[in-house]
């Protein structure tokens, strides 16, 4: 206010001097700190932790800055600097101020819900899936930028915990990280597959891979297991049968995940990071339409108790299934069959009718579907279909952005690579780079591996035996 000191008003810093008319009048607001903190200091700073930051990103800036929206993680690193905690202690007449505030029932009490409410309020935010993505972005489970917290289970904060689980899995303790599992049928596991495994592996992830039939390359330390101990199929698959593969994949993931608590993963499905997560919801959208997200199954984790899992088995096991998500013609035409006494299965339905157009209905019914997360979390970078991971000239970071967790390759990618390369990687390319990094040499694995008995990929799990 230009108008300050006329106003009869007086403005005083924190050792009780009155601050003159060329101050309070003008726009300029710095106080030199020397002199001025005898009875009083306030403390001010731009980030405090990675929970407060997600709090204030989802209240929104009080500036109305671009800051928190588009260079949310440049302004984050930019003022994460180390410094103590408390910078200096109160004196004793603040001391005293405190404790007679803090002895009041009401203000002692809205003291206390302040903190529990910031708390709550941060974890709600972490646990929706843009908030998570933001807090990754910024450094939530970088070892290398971790809190103190070392115990899990001791730890109040949830980026604390989560901080926690990081910084033991990065010195190889990795009782807390979660289970992964996967199916595979119709052929031996070609380089990508192999990759797959190997990166859950190689960040600390206890991998099983279920099948029907005899499979060769696994690698060593993959855990492997007859799918049929989760669920037998009830209708015709193995080499030849794409489709229904595909529908029994989509079946025995979610049996799966029920019955193990393990997340599935697609075996084109490449661990970039631990799987690090604040609830045991995973899984993220790819953009199929402009504008129009669908929920990706390719990673999925979901709660034993989730109401979207437990809708999605009572429709795949009706003896005449019809998907809500079909259009009313086709709905009435499946009605009047079923009133005729006629039964189907789900292979009839035509691909991702039992996969990610089903479980997308059904997490988007029961409102589950809040909890996933964006796709360059677990989709990154471009479309299979502009083959992006062959071309050498496609640097590292299209993929790996701050947040990202796991990479997609798509299966369509290996059709591409036979189409256009013969089989074999252009050198530097992504997919190469992959392979590099993991010690495969996927001349070893071709991509059109026959069907031999079960061995163990060689190369850098060479000699040891699969589990």
């Amino acid at each position: 206010m230009r108008d300050f000191s006329a106003r009869g008003l007086v403005w005083k810093d924190g050792s009780g001097h009155e601050l003159p008319p060329a101050y309070t009048d003008s726009d300029m607001k710095v106080i030199a700190s020397g002199g001025t903190t005898d009875f009083a200091r306030l403390n001010h700073y731009a980030i405090r932790s990675i929970e407060s930051f997600l709090v204030k990103i989802d209240r929104g800036d009080v500036m109305g800055a671009a800051r928190l929206e588009e260079r949310f993680v440049d302004y984050y690193k930019d003022y994460d600097g180390a410094g103590p905690s408390d910078p200096a202690p109160l004196g004793d007449q603040a001391r005293k101020i405190l404790a007679e505030f803090l002895s009041d029932p009401d203000l002692g009490h809205l003291h206390r819900r302040a903190f529990d409410w910031h708390r709550e309020k941060a974890k709600a935010v972490l646990e929706a899936g843009e908030g998570y993505a933001t807090a990754r972005a910024i450094g939530l489970c970088n070892p290398s930028r971790a809190s103190a917290a070392e115990d899990p289970a001791r730890s109040v904060s949830p980026t604390g915990r989560l901080h926690a689980i990081a910084r033991a899995a990065a010195r190889g303790e990795t009782r807390d990280l979660p289970k992964i599992a996967s199916f595979w049928t119709g052929s031996d596991l070609s380089f990508v597959e192999v990759l797959v495994a190997q990166s859950f592996l190689d960040a600390g992830h206890d991998f099983t891979l279920y099948k029907l039939d005899e499979v060769a390359n696994v690698p060593a330390g993959v855990t492997i297991r007859d799918a049929r101990e989760i669920f037998a199929p009830t209708f015709g698959v193995g080499p030849g049968q794409r489709h229904n593969n595909a529908v029994f994949s989509d079946i025995f993931r979610l049996f799966m995940i029920q019955k193990t608590g393990a997340i599935w993963v697609d075996m084109d499905a490449y661990c970039l990071r631990p799987f690090i997560f604040p609830t045991e919801y995973i899984f993220s959208f790819e953009e199929i339409k402009k504008d129009a997200p669908s929920l990706a199954n390719g990673v999925l984790g979901l709660p034993g108790g989730s109401p979207g899992l437990d809708a999605c088995l009572e429709f795949l096991l009706d003896p005449a299934p019809i998907p809500l998500f079909f259009r009313r013609a086709r709905r009435d035409e499946l009605e009047k069959r079923k009133e005729g006494g006629e039964a189907w299965d789900v292979t009839g339905f035509s691909w991702g009718t039992t996969g990610p157009r089903m479980v997308d209905h059904f997490l988007a019914s029961s409102g589950e579907n809040v909890f996933g997360v964006p796709n360059n979390v677990l989709y990154p970078g471009p479309r299979p279909f502009r083959r992006a991971l062959l071309n050498p000239e496609v640097s590292p970071d299209t993929y790996e952005r701050p947040e990202t967790v796991s990479v997609h390759i798509f299966g369509k990618t290996k059709r591409f690579l036979l189409d256009d390369f013969g089989g074999e990687l252009p050198e530097g390319c992504y997919l190469d780079r992959l392979c590099r990094r993991h010690g495969i040499d996927p001349a070893e694995f071709p991509i059109e591996a026959t069907n031999a008995t079960e061995s163990v990929a060689s190369g850098k799990v060479s000699g040891q035996a699969a589990e």
